[in-house]
């Protein structure tokens, strides 16, 4: 079995996006791979969408590793397959963090006051949700 990456580094990537690394799975040897993958991760960031499978003698499969998170800090977890006669393989999948996880109510960048006169209050009202996991403190 040879995979395509030895590291899953999803890199910097913003909070609450989902974003997904392929790796392709090369069966190289003359019997069909059984295999069976596992994410360990302590966070529940990372998942991988081909849970199980068959790898015909020569072929290639596509796995899709998925990471989705709340919080802007940095992840790891490990990815384990296991193949039928052979011994498992683990590759570490990683990923940080970049902006947060507080989302307004409205488009920000599209906020209309309208027409107003100097000297003359005027206001909007939005709300701030934190769907992050990890309480945050606005001033």
């Amino acid at each position: 079995m040879v995979l395509s990456r030895k590291e899953l580094d999803f890199g910097k990537v913003a909070c609450l996006k989902e974003t997904r690394i392929v790796v392709d799975v090369t069966n190289q040897s003359t019997i069909d791979a059984l295999f069976k993958t596992r994410i360990v991760d302590d966070a529940g960031v990372f998942r991988c969408e081909n849970l199980e499978g068959d790898i015909k003698p020569g072929e290639t499969l596509s796995l899709s590793i998925v990471a989705r998170f709340y919080d802007p800090q940095s992840f790891k977890g490990k990815l384990l397959m296991v193949v039928q006669y052979l011994s498992s393989i683990v590759v570490s999948p990683q990923v940080t963090g970049a902006s947060t996880s507080i989302v307004p109510s409205i488009p920000m960048d599209k906020i209309d006051l309208g027409f107003i006169f100097t000297d003359v209050p005027v206001e909007t009202s939005f709300k701030l949700h934190n769907q992050g996991k990890i309480r945050k403190e606005l001033r």
